[in-house]
């Protein structure tokens, strides 16, 4: 009889289970708890695992950041390029600060030519699109009425909607870029430094003045 660890409620399997425990385990766990079955497996037998996971990418995501780098090791390029388009944006940037600069530039590379990056484009766009809009709000929601006891509400209007179009922007800017590097043939490892946060910086203020002037300039 196979032994087995209990997380959250649920049987894990050992690494000694039977395959058919195996199988009804990975058919019905959530991926949180084939997260942390993975990370008890040894590396090669865990990308094994996921490999064959129908949920990779959701799976991948609740693994721990150490067992991340190490899998994103261990999976070809064009398999992690494929899981990274799916993940969100802050995981993204979470797992890439635990690679190497020599991993992150070939995982840029990938992720900005072939097929993987023309297949998910538009789904990438859509699901980035969507966070930034609800964490974009949020934050306008947060900062409204702060805004409106310091200022009046022309003044909260204007914070409201630059908080909105700021987080949008530097969403779009931190994926788009690696992309647009790599079409003007120039190192995607650049993305990684400070050269978003500049770009997302200065679009910023650029947002806030054109929003303010619109708004507040004498009719």
């Amino acid at each position: 009889m196979s032994s087995k660890t209990v997380y959250r409620g649920i049987a894990i399997p050992e690494l000694d289970a039977a395959p058919a425990d195996v199988r009804s385990f990975i058919e019905s766990a959530h991926p949180v708890d084939l997260a942390a079955w993975l990370e008890q497996l040894p590396s090669e037998q865990a990308q094994e695992q996921l490999r064959a996971l129908a949920r990779r990418a959701k799976t991948f995501r609740y693994l721990q950041l150490d067992a991340q780098a190490e899998l994103a090791r261990l999976l070809q390029r064009r398999e992690l390029a494929a899981i990274v388009t799916q993940l969100p944006s802050d995981n993204r940037v979470d797992l890439f600060n635990q690679l190497t600069p020599e991993e992150q530039q070939r995982l840029l590379r990938e992720l900005a030519t072939g097929d993987v990056a023309l297949k998910d484009w538009r789904d990438l766009i859509g699901r980035e699109l969507l966070i930034a809009m609800a964490l974009g709000v949020t934050m306008a929601v947060v900062v409204f009425p702060v805004g409106l006891l310091r200022g009046g509400s022309e003044i909260a209007l204007v914070v409201g909607m630059t908080m909105v179009l700021v987080v949008i922007v530097g969403s779009l800017v931190g994926m788009s870029l690696p992309f647009l590097l790599s079409r003007l043939r120039l190192d995607t490892a650049t993305a990684s430094g400070p050269l978003v946060t500049t770009i997302a910086d200065a679009v910023g203020v650029l947002v806030y003045f054109s929003i303010a002037t619109a708004l507040l300039s004498p009719k």
